[in-house]
């Protein structure tokens, strides 16, 4: 998963409501999350920044 936010904030990856992955947006204002491994069934994902899911 790859997606711009302000540099210095916090991505967080969500994995069916749950906290998966954080990162700090890179000083360009991307993140990339690379291996998400998939769980059995469906896996609904998103991104978060300050409270805020992209």
């Amino acid at each position: 998963m790859v997606g711009g936010a302000p540099p210095g904030w916090q991505a967080e990856l969500y994995r069916d409501n749950e906290l998966f992955k954080l990162q700090t947006i890179s000083s360009d204002g991307r993140f990339l999350f690379q291996v998400v491994p998939p769980q059995f069934g469906v896996n609904r994902c998103q991104v978060c920044d300050a409270g805020r899911c992209l």
